[in-house]
């Protein structure tokens, strides 16, 4: 099922990092916000609908439990967009042509420490630098997907939201002034670019798709940090990518959402020596992967009034690039293409989604 969310408000969404009014003076966020943010909101939507089951939330009876979230895109307009992957590097000469390029699976150095087999070169006589805050439109991107070795326009979520600090102090509600030593600046967004700039026209809103919960057609939704809104409408279109079709047994795994894995950057079911595993009747060898920092993936249990334990996510555009060492290569889209890399508690927010990507000869 999928919604399309339009802010009506400056959003700001918190990140892992903690943040104490007269500790700390700014709060800057993150943005795109995690997938959990769209699953606290949408439980929050459901029991304002149905305030008579608000009685069984957390419980084993919770009308929610069932709810399910598959991922969260920016759109632009009509134009989907994807988070970069972050096996494109941009080129350091670049001027105004934005274009992106695959970086190419090589054999590792034996002489090196790193453990993986390949590493990921830069193309001959490209000057390369990482990309940051880097979206492909949904075309683009599924010519990414199929292995494409051509070089990819790219646009910036900078040039879709404009920053819009609010400055604010805290105050003391049993005596209703100003607290001394509590003034505090956070990082809101405006979905909409800067007219300033020139870089786009149109707004930017969310499409969420999700399952496991009945919301009514339209209606709005609380968003975020300072109690803002949202509107919502349900939508019917195609948007995700049909899988490549394989014809050898490499393939890779584009991250779409922030993984939260066991074992750090790996999922359980791979051996962290031998970077081999088992999954779904597949025996995978890890070749090398493209990934970032860390993100880290808080929030707060409203059921037992506590922060949730602090863990540290694979952030979205991240790569693994593996080999098919066993098993039928039919059945890799159907257990890999648009879905959970690990399948956990974090899962069910919509941590971990990911899709499956060719490797150009």
């Amino acid at each position: 099922m999928l919604l399309r969310l339009e802010a009506l408000d400056p959003l700001f969404f918190r990140d892992g990092k903690p943040f104490a009014m007269g500790e700390d003076f700014w709060a800057e966020g993150v943005f795109p916000p995690f997938p959990s943010v769209f699953y606290g909101a949408l439980r929050t939507a459901f029991f304002a609908e149905n305030p008579a089951l608000l009685p069984a939330a957390g419980s084993d009876t919770d009308p929610t439990r069932s709810l399910r979230i598959r991922s969260i895109l920016l759109m632009n307009g009509e134009t989907i967009y994807f988070p970069c992957p972050l096996d494109l590097v941009k080129d350091k000469e670049e001027t105004e042509d934005k274009r992106a390029y695959p970086l190419q699976l090589s054999p590792a150095a034996e002489c090196s420490s790193y453990k993986l087999p390949f590493a990921l070169a830069v193309p001959e006589g490209l000057e390369a630098e990482t990309l940051s805050g880097a979206l492909l439109e949904r075309m683009t991107f599924g010519d990414y997907l199929s292995g494409s070795w051509e070089a990819q326009p790219y646009r910036l979520v900078s040039e879709f939201v404009t920053e819009e600090p609010k400055v604010g102090i805290a105050i003391d509600r049993l005596r209703r002034h100003a607290e001394e030593h509590k003034l505090y600046r956070i990082g809101m967004k405006r979905l909409a670019p800067d007219r300033t700039k020139g870089a786009a026209a149109e707004e930017t809103s969310f499409l969420l798709d999700y399952e496991g919960l009945q919301l009514p057609e339209k209606g709005f939704i609380r968003l975020g940090g300072e109690g803002k809104v949202a509107s919502y409408e349900r939508v019917d279109r195609v948007w995700i990518p049909q899988p490549p079709l394989l014809k050898e047994k490499r393939f890779k795994l584009y991250v779409l959402t922030p993984a939260v894995l066991t074992n750090g950057w790996l999922p359980e079911w791979l051996d962290e020596r031998g970077l081999t595993g088992n999954y779904q009747g597949l025996s995978l060898r890890l070749l090398s992967a493209a990934i970032d920092k860390y993100v880290p993936v808080g929030g707060f249990n409203i059921k037992e009034n506590r922060p949730k334990p602090m863990r540290r996510a694979v952030p979205a555009g991240s790569v693994y690039y593996f080999e098919l060492l066993a098993g039928d290569l039919e059945r890799v889209p159907e257990v890999f293409h648009y879905q959970p890399l690990e399948d956990n508690a974090y899962s069910r927010e919509g941590f971990g989604r990911v899709l499956l990507g060719g490797v150009g000869a």
